[in-house]
């Protein structure tokens, strides 16, 4: 019988604080990739996703980590889970080509499917080895 594989979701409930990211990797470390579960990040750069004009965009400064921390993330999550990353931006293939051999797979949101930028980037990285989701949800 297969296995049931889950993929715990952070998105941006840190509010940009590793400390939390960090405890809520102690706090769920039973959820372990024997068990089938991954986990997923979102890396982003706040001046890559949206202009300074942009509503959300002093949010997103809130949210960013910086890559030595994402290294810290990575380090401590990859012991217990598979690394999944959604891509976004620039910032965040670069995270991915730092980090490689811990990521375990990629999500590409339906808002980067049309971005060339960060596909040229992606083929700069060999990714061949990855699991791959692409999120398909309100295209038209």
């Amino acid at each position: 019988m297969r296995q049931t594989y889950n993929i715990l979701e952070v998105a941006n409930t840190h509010g940009g604080n590793v400390s939390y990211i960090l405890d809520l990797l102690d706090e769920f470390k039973e959820f372990n990739k024997k068990a089938g579960f991954g986990i997923k990040f979102q890396p982003f750069k706040y001046d890559q996703i949206a202009t300074e004009s942009f509503d959300w965009y002093e949010v997103y400064k809130e949210l960013y980590i910086n890559e030595s921390e994402w290294v810290k993330i990575f380090d401590k999550a990859y012991r217990t889970k598979d690394i999944w990353i959604d891509v976004f931006d620039l910032y965040g293939v670069s995270i991915i080509q730092k980090n490689l051999k811990k990521i375990y797979g990629l999500k590409l949101q339906t808002s980067i499917l049309d971005n060339q930028e960060v596909y040229q980037a992606l083929k700069s990285v060999d990714i061949s080895k990855l699991k791959l989701i692409i999120n398909i949800a309100g295209r038209a």
